[in-house]
């Protein structure tokens, strides 16, 4: 796999021998990689509700120094040259902190991403889509590759794969899918001209509607089977995930505790209320607390919370949320504690 340094000529000339940039659209300008509108746009969906996990799922660990949005922005940055636009809704303090994290540790991408806030994100997936696609500008040749978050294992070997499927395309083809065993999947990359009929999708199914009118029109990619299509839209799916990919590289011991204060009682009862609830596993509570109070991370393993115990949670995990960089210190700290035990 080919690894960029981070001069914009061999930036440049890694894109080329890849087949991945034509000659005509690079510039002389080192200030700017390749203008938006003469090659491929990134558009990162991370905006979901996370309904079926009550922790922010896309701030999780995925290996050393990743979360699963670390890993999808690293994808998308090494496979189009454009702008990469990261569509935040729900915990969007936490992710924008979790993508500027990541720029600072890779600056030579700082001039390309964008994050924007979508404050309709609870109405469904087109309203992310419809944010972010406003955000884009693209000639006619031009391409968006639209990614979700929460499908972390789709590498920079397929992306790229798609990529050079979409730059070869068939005549008339409106946008290029990738496939598994025939049917579409995720990541799509749509076309120019489809921008508009976008602009106009309603509902939570995303661009589903407007690539079945099409039919033959969207071209498929085949690539089987396989990790790449998971959705980590629940614990169960994001651990096995997690563990397939041998990505459970760090190590948590949360420090046990016996006595438990009145004030964290009430922060554990208070969290309860909370929908969805702050749960990690089904079985482990996530309780932060922001005062200050708490600064090492603490684990109860009996509680004494009735309610708890009837709602079948057996551990609750409490730290400090004062900053969001503290609260993603916790969130990676505690996910890798439930996926140690």
């Amino acid at each position: 796999m080919r690894r960029y340094g981070r001069n914009f000529s061999e930036h440049v000339r890694g894109f080329l021998n890849d087949g991945l940039l034509d000659a005509h659209a690079v510039t002389d300008d080192s200030t700017s990689l390749c203008p938006v509108s003469r090659g491929l746009t990134a558009l990162i969906l991370a905006a979901g509700r996370a309904s079926r996990m009550g922790a922010p799922k896309v701030l999780l660990p995925a290996g050393s120094g990743h979360t699963l949005l670390s890993r999808v922005l690293a994808t998308a940055l090494a496979s189009v040259e454009g702008r990469v636009v990261v569509v935040l809704g729900r915990d969007a303090e936490l992710c924008r902190t979790e993508v500027e994290r990541y720029l600072e540790d890779h600056p030579q991408y700082r001039t390309r991403v964008a994050s924007i806030e979508n404050p309709h994100y609870a109405e469904g997936l087109s309203t992310s889509l419809r944010y972010g696609v406003k955000e884009v500008r693209l000639e006619p040749r031009g391409g968006l590759m639209v990614l979700l978050a929460d499908q972390p294992a789709f590498s920079e070997v397929q992306a790229r794969d798609l990529v050079r499927t979409f730059r070869g395309r068939r005549p008339g083809t409106v946008a290029v899918a990738a496939a598994e065993n025939g049917e579409r999947r995720n990541p799509v990359i749509f076309g120019a001209d489809l921008l508009p009929e976008l602009l106009t999708i309603t509902g939570d199914g995303g661009a589903r509607g407007v690539l079945k009118r099409y039919g033959e029109r969207v071209q498929r990619l085949e690539l089987g089977s396989g990790l790449w299509f998971v959705d980590a839209d629940g614990w169960a799916t994001y651990a096995g995930l997690v563990r397939e990919c041998d990505w459970l590289e760090e190590v948590s011991v949360p420090e046990l505790i016996g006595e438990v204060s009145a004030k964290l009682v009430r922060t554990a009862e208070a969290a309860l209320e909370h929908e969805p609830k702050p749960l990690l596993a089904s079985d482990v509570l996530l309780v932060g607390v922001a005062d200050g109070s708490v600064r090492e991370m603490v684990r109860l393993e009996r509680s004494p919370l009735q309610t708890l115990t009837e709602q079948g949670i057996r551990t609750v995990i409490i730290g400090d949320t004062s900053s969001p960089e503290a609260h993603l210190k916790l969130l990676r700290r505690a996910a890798l504690w439930a996926l140690q035990r």
